[in-house]
């Protein structure tokens, strides 16, 4: 059994916690965000949708494995969570941008995935196949 790194995730708050993973990182996110007309008053898919993956994009463009790993660190502890909202935000936004990103992208970012987010991955594309 995989053991969540963290256990207190909570989908109001869940977008909130990934930019305070990457404080390092304020300037450039706040900057997305602005560009992209977000603020936290955006629900978790248009949060995730229109900044996390523009972010997770620029940071495998710039091959910041540390900072992709910790991105993906993140998206396993999503994937592992008991509230569904949560594993939502994963599969529909984050997995489904990454598919629809195109191949490139796909398969750098696979490289990074854990077991939990992996799975859900493959399951998800099958899907995109088969439509």
């Amino acid at each position: 059994m995989i053991e969540k790194q963290n256990k207190a995730l909570k989908y109001d708050e869940l977008y909130k916690g990934f930019i305070s993973s990457f404080s390092d990182d304020k300037d450039t996110i706040n900057a997305i965000a602005a560009e992209n007309a977000v603020d936290d008053e955006d629900g978790m898919h248009i949060a995730f949708g229109m900044v996390v993956l523009p972010f997770l994009s620029r940071l495998v463009e710039e091959n910041q494995t540390a900072k992709i790993e910790k991105a993906f660190a993140f998206f396993e502890d999503m994937a592992s969570s008991d509230d569904h909202l949560i594993s939502e935000v994963l599969e529909f936004t984050v997995i489904e941008g990454i598919i629809a990103a195109g191949n490139d992208f796909s398969t750098k970012c696979k490289s990074y995935m854990k077991p939990r987010t992996y799975e859900s991955y493959e399951r998800i594309s099958q899907n995109f196949s088969q439509a």
